[in-house]
């Protein structure tokens, strides 16, 4: 869930830059917070990541290289969708539709989650072999 917080945050802050004046102190805060939001993302998709792996996986290092490069997939399309929304409204256009659709696709996420993620899929592995034990 910290996943979906920092992306609503982060086009939340997006959002923002909107009804700021076009200046340089907005550029230098335009960029840092847009880097800042974005290490905050990729820090946690390589825990979630590392979490998916598990440990003692002898797959460990291929299915890094696969999650990892799998999120490179939105950026992209994100980055096509927003050319075009820049070519129809600018910057403006740019920014409202980078935050409308990351802030769509968290929370469609989270719902996804919610909904049909159980308790043995949310969990960590450590986690699971913690409560295996307990039982036993």
């Amino acid at each position: 869930m910290f996943y979906f917080a920092n992306g609503i945050l982060g086009c939340l802050f997006t959002l923002s830059l909107v009804i700021l004046p076009h200046t340089s102190f907005t550029f230098a805060l335009a960029v840092f917070g847009e880097f800042l939001f974005q290490a905050i993302a990729f820090s946690i998709q390589i825990a979630i990541v590392f979490e998916a792996i598990g440990p003692d996986n002898p797959l460990a290092a291929t299915t890094f290289a696969f999650l990892t490069a799998a999120t490179n997939i939105p950026v992209t399309h994100l980055t096509v969708i927003d050319g075009h929304a820049y070519s129809i409204a600018g910057i403006t256009g740019t920014f409202f539709a980078d935050a409308i659709i990351g802030i769509g696709a968290c929370i469609a996420a989270a719902i996804l989650l919610a909904r049909f993620g159980s308790a043995s899929t949310i969990l960590s592995p450590l986690v699971q072999a913690e409560i295996a034990r307990e039982e036993t």
